[in-house]
């Protein structure tokens, strides 16, 4: 049994009868998690590359967001960046957190799941409750750890 976001491959050679009969065993463990890293809220707080240029790294959550955000955060300067940076405390920092990133990434990755106004809609969506706004972060998160 391998570890969550490892895949393992066997390849088995075997020699033809007429010769020896032994068997070459060839493994392979791939950390495919690894692979994946690159559009987390850690990743792209971490100044690894370039934003995109619609999403400017001091842009603020209330300007992306909406005005939603800034009457839930209560913070009109905060910034995508700093959202990234926060602590998940609750369902509410989970969603800012997890939408700031799924931003990012619906602007920069080619084939994300989420179109940049998808994002913002089920941000504002799941404003309702602590619970909805956790559920929606599960979604953002899974998301963002599953594209490339």
């Amino acid at each position: 049994m391998m570890a969550p976001g490892f895949a393992y491959t066997r390849t088995t050679l075997k020699t033809p009868a007429s010769t020896t009969n032994m068997a070459t065993h060839h493994h392979t463990i791939q950390n495919t998690t690894a692979a994946k890293v690159k559009c987390t809220a850690q990743y792209w707080s971490e100044g690894k590359e370039t934003w995109p240029r619609m999403l400017p790294v001091g842009s603020t959550v209330s300007k992306l967001l909406g005005s939603g955000a800034l009457e839930a955060y209560g913070h009109s300067e905060l910034t995508v960046l700093d959202a990234m940076r926060m602590e998940e405390r609750d369902g509410y920092s989970s969603l800012l957190k997890q939408s700031s990133a799924a931003l990012v990434n619906a602007y920069s990755r080619e084939g994300f799941p989420y179109s940049p106004w998808r994002v913002k809609t089920l941000f504002i969506e799941s404003l309702v409750s602590q619970q909805a706004a956790a559920a929606q972060a599960a979604k953002f998160r899974s998301a963002n750890e599953a594209c490339s």
